[in-house]
């Protein structure tokens, strides 16, 4: 069979013979077959898609989900079941009538498609119970982002007519290999856990292993602890210092973020810049430090003209973020601080999947006589190819490495590679994690250009930064 211009057409050949036996020509019947394929086509989709929503159906789902299981036993990755029902379906189905009721499940389909990953799938298994398959996970919270991303998604009225009928859902969540080998045990482990989910309340989710649900809790609170930060001023930046090894001089600080838990305590940005990246939250965040750093490198130039370089971490999801450029831009033109007082710091590994993209921004950044660093360095991507190809004016060495030198011979060799690879670059290199004066003089002897980490200062919140370096003027 062949295609033309929107038609498939059946051809059949055979040759054409003389008295002789020899061929003379080739007879040919052409045969339409567009409807006859099509047919086949909507037969094949029947099979494995629920009509209702489209959807892909539970034979489908299966088949899926028993290949993403092969692949991540190859790969040693995790795979994650997301089970979930409608809370008061049936009561939506007993008051205001089946129609209503179908309507509503295409939303939950069209809803929940829009909240998992393009590689991910969503599936109607039969009634309201639907199942999700998130692949390519290294913990659980890669699993919960997404069931947290569906409650938040179904927890919206669905408005049908005039009406608006509030929905929530419970969803029960297994993993591979922990829960089970199997499509069918990974199932019952999920199930299980959807019923504790709406034993526990309902419009939760729930892990199947008892230390995972502690988990869950505790993923829970952390995403409403940021949600009030953001809406009440609860995140704090602190300022590390960078000081250039040739005389001492202090050059810029790195803004670095805290989040205030409700007693008060500061939780460090390890506890929870992951799940944020994971519930999207990284990027309101983000926003925020920008804005933040601006003002607080303002109110230093005002009040002691303190033109100091400001930095910020940039995560892959903000980097990623089409608007992440603009709102830099527009940060610094909110608090009238120019760009080459502000330095952005990426890592190597976010120059991929598309680097060509990556490429582009950090060149608009440079454009704006915004610095770039290469953050972590040594710890990713690490080369000449990549390195000549990117847009950048500092690499950070990674603190991994400073804290081997000048003992481990090793560490050394990788530190004076990295050095040198930076010099015929033409970028200078700032090393991170210093804590003690033999790494400070071992970096000094590589005439390394700037050095942070403890041993030069620990990271502040603003006015204590200030007031230290008021005292570090005094002195001379």
């Amino acid at each position: 069979m062949t295609a033309f211009r929107g038609l498939t057409y059946e051809i059949q050949c055979s040759p054409v013979l003389d008295a002789a036996g020899t061929g003379v020509g080739i007879f040919g019947l052409v045969r339409d077959v567009t409807e006859t394929q099509l047919a086949r086509q909507q037969l094949e989709f029947m099979a494995h898609h629920d009509l209702l929503t489209s959807l892909p159906n539970r034979v489908l789902f299966n088949d899926r989900l028993q290949e993403a299981l092969y692949r991540a036993k190859r790969r040693g990755t995790q795979v994650a079941l997301l089970f979930f029902d409608l809370d008061g379906f049936k009561q939506v189905n007993d008051t205001l009538g089946h129609p209503t009721g179908d309507r509503l499940l295409q939303w939950v389909a069209q809803v929940a498609r829009g909240a998992i990953r393009d590689m991910d799938t969503v599936a109607r298994l039969g009634g309201d119970e639907f199942a999700v398959l998130v692949e390519d996970i290294d913990t659980p919270v890669g699993a919960a982002a997404v069931a947290q991303r569906l409650l938040e998604s179904l927890g919206q009225p669905f408005a049908d007519g005039e009406r608006q009928i509030a929905t929530s859902a419970s969803i029960g969540i297994s993993l591979y290999p922990n829960d089970g080998l199997d499509p069918d045990t990974l199932f019952k482990a999920a199930d299980m856990a959807m019923y504790r989910a709406k034993a526990g309340g309902r419009n939760r989710f729930e892990f199947f292993a008892s230390d995972l649900g502690t988990t869950a809790a505790a993923i829970f609170t952390k995403t409403a602890w940021m949600r009030q930060a953001l809406e009440h001023d609860g995140f704090v930046l602190h300022y590390q210092p960078t000081v250039r090894l040739q005389d001492g001089r202090l050059t810029g600080v790195e803004a670095l973020i805290r989040l205030r838990q409700p007693d008060g305590q500061l939780m460090p940005p390890l506890e929870f810049i992951a799940l944020a990246e994971e519930t999207g939250l990284i990027v309101p965040i983000g926003r925020w430090v920008a804005h933040e750093a601006c003002r607080q490198w303002k109110a230093w130039q005002a009040a002691g003209d303190l033109n100091l370089r400001m930095a910020i971490n940039l995560s892959a999801r903000e980097f990623h973020d089409a608007a992440c450029v603009r709102a830099i831009g527009d940060a610094l033109k909110t608090h009238d601080v120019p760009g080459d007082q502000f330095m952005v710091e990426i890592t190597e590994s976010m120059m991929f999947p598309d680097p060509i993209r990556a490429r582009t921004m950090l060149e608009e950044l440079r454009d704006m006589h915004i610095a770039v660093a290469i953050d972590d360095f040594g710890t990713g991507y690490s080369s000449l190819a990549h390195l000549r190809d990117v847009p950048a004016d500092f690499i950070k060495i990674d603190q991994s490495f400073v804290a081997g030198i000048p003992t481990d011979e090793k560490t050394c060799g990788i530190v004076r590679t990295i050095m040198a690879m930076a010099r015929g670059l033409n970028l200078q290199v700032i090393a991170e994690g210093v804590e003690t004066d033999a790494q400070l003089q071992y970096l000094r002897e590589l005439e390394c250009d700037e050095v942070q980490g403890f041993l030069l200062g620990h990271p502040l919140p603003a006015a204590e930064f200030a007031h230290r370096l008021e005292i570090r003027r005094a002195r001379g």
